[in-house]
């Protein structure tokens, strides 16, 4: 229950912010949606009795949609449907793959540094689709690069470095390198 209370007052206070920065900034363009397909690459963790999970590359997408709140700042949220591949590596073990599935639900502040270049900077919730208690928050941050093709569509590279702030059963935490690639579409606000 505490980090339930903890996760309904930053979503309140992000979404108050948020109608705020969106009143005062009316003549910015409107939202931005975001289609991406994604790769994540887990960092190997010990798992205790001497078994590590070696993390693998896993494959996923989603959407992401994004809120100009002023100039060159910007609030985006989105889901992202992930799936983490590891293999079980230890001297009782035989090598043995597995995956974990999940909804990763990003929520960042997006500075603009240059025509194409932003940062984002924010948090997390991974909730996990394969059962167990194995959800997931945390901190991340990344550089996304934005390439206009059109007046309202662009191609963005995205990287983004996640850390866990949960400790698993075994002491451990997930930290996990991101990389999204995609496009977005601009809907004007008249």
């Amino acid at each position: 229950m505490k980090f339930s209370r903890i996760l309904t007052a930053v979503l309140t206070a992000g979404m108050t912010t948020l109608v705020a920065f969106s009143a005062a900034a009316a003549d910015n363009n409107g939202p931005m949606f975001s289609v991406v397909g994604s790769a994540i690459q887990s960092q190997s963790r010990e798992s205790g009795n001497g078994i590590t999970l070696d993390g693998k590359l896993g494959l996923g997408g989603g959407l992401l949609v994004a809120i100009p709140t002023g100039h060159d700042f910007g609030f985006e949220i989105g889901g992202l449907y992930f799936n983490r591949k590891f293999d079980k590596i230890g001297s009782n073990v035989t090598n043995t793959g597995f995956s974990q599935k999940s909804i990763y639900v990003p929520a960042d502040f997006r500075f603009g540094l240059a025509e194409v270049l932003s940062l984002g900077l924010g948090g997390y919730y991974d909730l996990a689709l394969d059962g167990g208690n194995d959800n997931d928050y945390g901190l991340q941050g990344g550089l996304r690069l934005s390439f206009p093709m059109a007046a309202t569509t662009a191609f963005i590279l995205d990287g983004r470095y996640s850390y866990g702030l949960r400790t698993d059963v075994f002491g451990s935490r997930s930290k996990d390198i991101i990389a999204m690639a995609g496009f977005t579409f601009n809907m004007p606000n008249h």
